[in-house]
């Protein structure tokens, strides 16, 4: 029974299970856990390398998202620029379709002064 003891003693409350080991070199590369998932330990420049590379990699894509963003305003610019240059064509054909008719009304009225004045040529 001192054996026990001497275990529980030694036990301390905060410790892993029974199956623990301590590591002779005190780093830890790598624990497994109960249901046999490997959880690698990261070493401080892993981290940091890991973190730059976080950054690198945000920062590139605000880039391309800026990039896509001001490509997209381009493109909304060209589609106004087109839809002013269709508006400003309908009013030309409108303006002209206007002149036509008018030319059209013009004619037919000189048309009909003349046929007038024959007619009056005619009774006299």
């Amino acid at each position: 029974m001192g054996q026990l003891a001497k275990l529980l003693a030694e036990k301390s409350s905060n410790s892993f299970g029974a199956n623990t080991e301590k590591n002779p070199k005190e780093e830890c590369k790598a624990v497994v856990t109960r249901c046999r998932k490997l959880v690698a330990a990261e070493d401080e420049d892993v981290v940091a390398f890991k973190d730059t590379t976080v950054k690198k990699k945000n920062e590139v894509t605000d880039a391309m998202s800026q990039r896509r963003e001001k490509q997209i305003m381009v493109e909304e610019k060209e589609i106004k620029d087109q839809e002013k240059e269709i508006e400003v064509r309908k009013d030309k054909e409108k303006e002209e379709k206007e002149k036509f008719e008018k030319n059209k009304d013009k004619e037919k009225s000189r048309s009909e002064k003349r046929k007038r004045k024959k007619e009056i040529k005619s009774f006299r």
